[in-house]
């Protein structure tokens, strides 16, 4: 009886402890994406400044556009 219980006990447990470490995850990719897109726009401005092609600069920024935002969003909503 009791090994049964320990056993559902350490099974609830790893699920928390996974699930904080998600937590963690979403907040941190949030930062990631967030300076990706800044790095990005930096070398959009240095490359537009310079009288070159930018249309790499624009569509990687639609994707860290789209990554930052849902990423934002799924953070804020695992936090609410």
């Amino acid at each position: 009886m009791y090994f049964i219980q320990y056993y559902i006990f350490l099974r609830n447990y790893s699920v928390v402890k996974d699930d904080v470490n998600m937590e963690i995850l979403y907040p941190v990719s949030a930062l990631l994406f967030s300076i990706l897109w800044f790095l990005n726009l930096v070398q959009l401005l240095e490359k537009l400044h310079q009288g070159k092609n930018i249309h790499n600069q624009k569509i990687l920024g639609c994707v860290w556009t789209a990554c930052l935002i849902l990423s934002i969003i799924i953070s804020t909503a695992i936090v609410l």
